[in-house]
Order: structure tokens, then C-alpha cells, then sequence
């Protein structure tokens, strides 16, 4: 908003117009302070590991690329190597070749790459554990889905401790429906070890339950693990007057309601501070 005051003898007034902010983008790096990434990890062959990305130092919602590197080569991504959507590493069925140091690379279109401290993943000696049983090791938690004008996708991963290549069966569950990757805005992959929602501003608001189910064959073995997707609408202000004159010495009262019953967090701000 800017400020105008009268010329030429008649009231002082003041003016309150709509303007624009043009904000830029920024990758910086990783938060090394993030206190819940663990880089130094212990683990032994035919188990599993997984290395969480730290917290990022960057402007919200970009589109970000993640490459794990381990003694300077790329790993990649197999049955048994798995990035997430999140930039985590998930290693099952663990060999020699997989202890060393890694380190997390991260890249947004023209953004300067920026590299994670190095992770170290040892070898405990342990002799490999009997695989005749599944669970999961790797799913998200709950979220919160806010309604928005620009399409978008939603990603879930469920990874299991058995590689994509034993005889595991993954699958979904919306409200305790099985999702089979036909529906519209729906699709999973790798294995069914991803589930992407489409722009998910279409579902119903309020709380839906989403579940991951893994199974051997012949059901031997399997786990199960659920999360609760809370799908909101975007808060909409209603409109205020695009001008209001006063004279100097008066008061001004601006009401900000919103259109939709949300918890809302409302604002005001002023030649661009708060």
C-alpha cells in the first residue's frame, strides 16, 4: 500500500491502494543444525539403513532434484537403493559395497547445486538376519493438504525391508479402499512402493485415512501403516474498499474477514513490512 496526501489548499487524505510483490527464489543449503538427521549410521549386510535429509535452507514449494553420492559415485536408484520424494535414502538387503560415506546433493533448475555434510554408514559385523519376514522402514506422517489455484502433485512413499525384487505385494488404501492406480489423479510406481496424488483439491474436506499394506507371498508375512490426510480449503478474504479517505488527525478502521469458516492467520501489512 502507498500513501498520497492532498496538494492545493483541500483535505489532506489518504489513499490505500493494491499492490504487487515480486519475490525471488533462493536454494541456499542444508541446515547442518537439524538436529534430527543422523549422519554417522550403524548397520550390518542383508539389513537396511536410511539416511533422512537435513532441513533446507530455501524458499518454499520448489521443484527440487536429490542424488546421493557414495565415495564420490552416484548411487543409483535400484530394488534395493530407493530415494524418496523427500530426498531421503532408504538401502535394504545391505552389501559391502554399500558402507562408506555419503554425501546428498540438491539442485532447483538455475539454482546454485548445493551438497550436505558427509554421512558415514558403518558395518557392525552381525551376520545377515533371516529374510522371511516384511516390514515397513519408510513412510510419511500425517499431513496437511491446503486447497490452492495451481495443480500440483502430492507424493507418498512406502518402502519396505525387503527389495522391490523379493516377492513383496505393496499396496494402498484411501479410506479403506483399495487404490488401484486407474482412478483419476491417482498413479503408483516403482513397485507400488510410490503413490502420487494428482492435484488434490478435488477431495472432500476434512480427514481421510491413508494406508500402506505390504505382504509376502502366499501371506506369510506382512505390516501395515496408516497416516490422516487433512484437506482444508484456501482461505479467501473478502474484499475491501480499493480506496478510503480520511482526514489527517481521523481514524481509519480496516476490517479483514475471510470468506470460508478456516483457522486462518491474518495479517496486515504495509509498504511491505508487517
Amino acid at each position: 500500500m502507498e500513501m498520497e496526501y492532498g496538494k492545493g489548499g483541500g483535505p489532506h487524505f489518504t489513499t490505500y491502494r493494491t499492490y504487487y510483490i515480486i519475490r525471488t527464489v533462493h536454494l541456499d543449503g542444508f541446515d547442518e543444525s537439524d538436529e534430527s538427521v543422523q549422519y554417522e549410521v550403524t548397520t550390518g549386510v542383508g539389513r537396511h539403513f536410511v539416511l533422512r535429509r537435513p532441513s533446507l535452507l530455501a524458499s518454499r514449494n520448489l521443484d527440487i532434484s536429490y542424488s546421493w553420492y557414495r565415495n564420490s559415485n552416484q548411487v543409483t536408484p535400484d530394488a534395493t537403493h530407493f530415494v524418496t520424494a523427500d530426498g531421503d535414502l532408504v538401502v535394504t538387503g545391505v552389501k559391502t559395497g554399500d558402507f562408506g560415506t555419503y554425501k546428498l546433493m540438491a539442485s532447483s533448475n538455475d539454482l546454485t547445486e548445493i551438497v550436505s555434510k558427509e554421512y558415514t554408514v558403518n558395518d557392525n559385523g552381525l551376520s545377515p538376519p533371516l529374510q522371511n519376514s516384511v516390514s515397513i522402514i519408510y513412510f510419511p506422517t500425517d499431513r496437511t493438504i491446503i486447497e490452492t489455484l495451481m495443480p500440483h502433485d502430492e507424493v507418498f512413499d512406502c518402502v519396505t525391508s525387503l527389495g522391490s525384487k523379493d516377492d513383496v505385494r505393496i499396496r494402498w488404501f484411501l479410506n479403506n479402499q483399495v487404490i488401484s492406480g486407474s482412478e483419476v489423479g491417482m498413479a503408483t510406481s516403482l513397485n507400488g512402493r510410490r503413490l502420487v496424488i494428482s492435484n488434490p483439491s478435488g477431495f472432500t474436506r476434512g480427514e481421510h485415512k491413508l494406508e500402506c499394506r505390504a505382504e509376502t507371498a502366499m501371506g506369510r508375512s506382512s505390516d501395515q501403516k496408516a497416516i490422516y490426510l487433512t484437506f482444508i480449503s484456501r482461505p479467501v478474504l473478502k474484499e475491501l474498499a480499493k480506496e478510503v479517505h480520511r482526514t489527517v488527525g481521523s481514524n481509519l478502521s480496516l476490517k479483514c474477514g475471510v470468506k470460508r469458516k478456516n483457522p486462518s492467520d491474518i495479517k496486515w501489512y504495509k509498504n511491505g513490512l508487517m
